[in-house]
């Protein structure tokens, strides 16, 4: 039987980027006759009636009404793949023209995708590779682990073949997996992956770290993602689309990207496709990954315009990212400063007084750093960050329902220890100028910042002279013993403004008029540091 006997198959084309699978080429023509769209086109009156099956590969050839029109001999219209979105099956079926797809070949390899692509996420797996093979690449920073994916919730939206093959892979993953669908799978289905069902959408968005949309595209799901969705989820949550485009608003899902809304977002579809080049130009292939908030531009997979995605950034988007981060550290400082006032919080934490020095977003907004002033007792530290961290949760919980952020990253505490060494810096100073507590000279604090923490370090207090014998890398014990020797001195007569301990004095003052300014540096600061210049 020759070709020409053959049933006759529109087809998009035989090769080229708009062409049908190669594999499934040889095997096709073996049972019917392959005709272009181009062949097609160009002889529609022979050709036209031959033809008795639409082969549509990629969303192409499309099935119009004047298509319809011309074809009529056709008997059928095959799809491959799961989605019928893009087929007017009431047009279709007007024409009394049957449709078929293929709902269980692609469930596994689309579910491996979607893993792929929450596993790349998550790990920074692409950005990784710009930065290996990249010739400006000198050192790896230690901060792309990525985020945990072991023991993290999945969020599946769309439990049909492919959100169940997802959850079969994610459970080997040991994630917690719940989901939501139209109807609730049979309680042993739930049970052999481990899978929780959320009546609410809105629950699931809310307890996710990773959202994963694998359901169908109809005129209800369409925009299922908006911005009232995603501020519902979590800001260290990812976004994996692997359904179609039009589930999520791409507007809306490039806003919260760019404002730290989520995290990021992994994205096998989108609409168009491919993105328009003012949206994205960095590739013409189908996968990207974009990142989200360090309200900026150098995080995990960067969402918004094509710079984002590019291996280096301006220095002009630099600097806008470091102005916003500003304006939001300036912000969260002040809602924290209120907060800490007031008894709103608990009013053990109010009665602490505690000081804040400054707040610092990290650069992939997954945490507010609130640096607040330590004292000289370790105990009272200890008991003060005990507190502090207890309240967390809630003080983030009151920022958010106040509105001062959308989303505020989870709240975490650290010591201002450069603080604690000015503090006995001051002592220090106190005790060359009065001498040291328990003489006969005893001396009244009233010229420094913090009396009482100055009186709670001294040696001679309940602690004993052990607690403070080496204290931020002074030995106390041979200074005291300088200074006692220089007051008997003094007593003497012999003690005047050239001998050796106001030389040393003088000396220390000129060093500290003398520091230059340096970059912060969050690790601990002793006063011998401090005094030689060290920040």
């Amino acid at each position: 039987m020759g070709d020409q006997d053959l049933p006759g198959v529109l087809v998009s084309d035989l090769e080229g980027p708009h062409g049908i699978c190669e594999d499934h080429v040889e095997d096709l023509k073996r049972h019917f006759n392959l005709i272009t769209m181009q062949d097609f086109l160009e002889n529609k009156a022979q050709l036209g009636p031959k033809i008795q099956a639409v082969y549509i590969w990629g969303g192409r050839p499309a099935v119009s009404q004047e298509l319809l029109h011309s074809l009529p001999s056709l008997k059928i219209v095959a799809s491959a793949g799961a989605g019928l979105d893009h087929l007017d099956l009431g047009l279709v079926a007007s024409f009394g023209v049957k449709v078929a797809n293929t709902p269980h070949a692609v469930s596994s390899p689309t579910a491996d995708l979607g893993m792929a692509l929450l596993l790349a996420a998550a790990r920074r797996v692409v950005e990784g590779h710009q930065l290996a093979v990249s010739p400006h690449t000198e050192n790896f920073p230690t901060d792309y682990m990525g985020q945990q994916v072991t023991g993290a919730t999945l969020g599946i939206i769309g439990m049909g073949n492919i959100g169940y093959k997802i959850a079969q892979r994610a459970r080997a993953f040991e994630m917690k997996i719940v989901y939501h669908n139209r109807k609730r799978r049979k309680l042993e289905e739930e049970e052999a992956v481990g899978a929780t069902y959320c009546e609410r959408l809105d629950d699931l968005l809310q307890w996710s770290d990773f959202v994963m949309l694998a359901v169908s595209l109809t005129p209800h799901t369409q925009g299922l993602i908006g911005k009232r969705e995603l501020r519902l989820m979590k800001p260290t949550a990812i976004l994996i689309n692997i359904g179609r485009g039009l589930l999520v608003d791409q507007d809306a899902l490039v806003e919260a990207l760019q404002t730290g809304l989520i995290k990021a977002a992994a994205l096998d579809v989108t609409y168009p496709e491919p993105l328009p080049r003012r949206v994205l130009t960095f590739s013409h292939r189908k996968k990207f990954w974009y990142e989200g908030p360090s309200l900026g531009s150098h995080l995990t997979h960067k969402s918004s315009q094509l710079e984002f995605l590019t291996k280096s950034t301006s220095r002009r988007t630099r600097k806008e990212d470091q102005v916003r981060l500003r304006a939001l550290n300036g912000l969260l400082y002040k809602a924290l400063t209120d907060l800490l006032c007031t008894p709103e919080v608990s009013q053990e934490l109010c009665d602490l007084n505690v000081e804040v020095c400054k707040v610092s977003l990290t650069s992939d907004f997954s945490a507010c750093r609130v640096f607040w002033r330590a004292s000289l007792s370790e105990t009272q530290n200890a008991h003060t960050e005990a507190v502090l961290r207890r309240s967390a949760a809630h003080m983030r919980h009151l920022l958010m329902s106040q509105q001062t952020l959308r989303n505020v990253p989870p709240i975490v505490f650290v010591q201002d220890k450069k603080y604690a060494a000015v503090m006995e810096i001051d002592r220090l100073l106190a005790i060359a100028d009065f001498g040291p507590r328990g003489e006969k000279e005893d001396f009244v604090q009233n010229d420094f910042s913090d009396p009482e923490a100055l009186d709670a370090a001294s040696p001679s207090d309940t602690l004993g002279p052990a607690a403070h014998l080496n204290l931020c890398g002074i030995d106390h014990e041979a200074l005291n013993k300088q200074i006692l020797e220089y007051k008997r001195r003094r007593d003497r007569g012999h003690g005047s403004t050239d001998n050796l301990w106001p030389e040393h004095m003088a000396h220390l003052t000129k060093q500290m008029r003398r520091r230059k300014a340096k970059p912060h540096v969050d690790d601990d600061l002793s006063p011998k540091n401090y005094l030689q210049g060290g920040e």
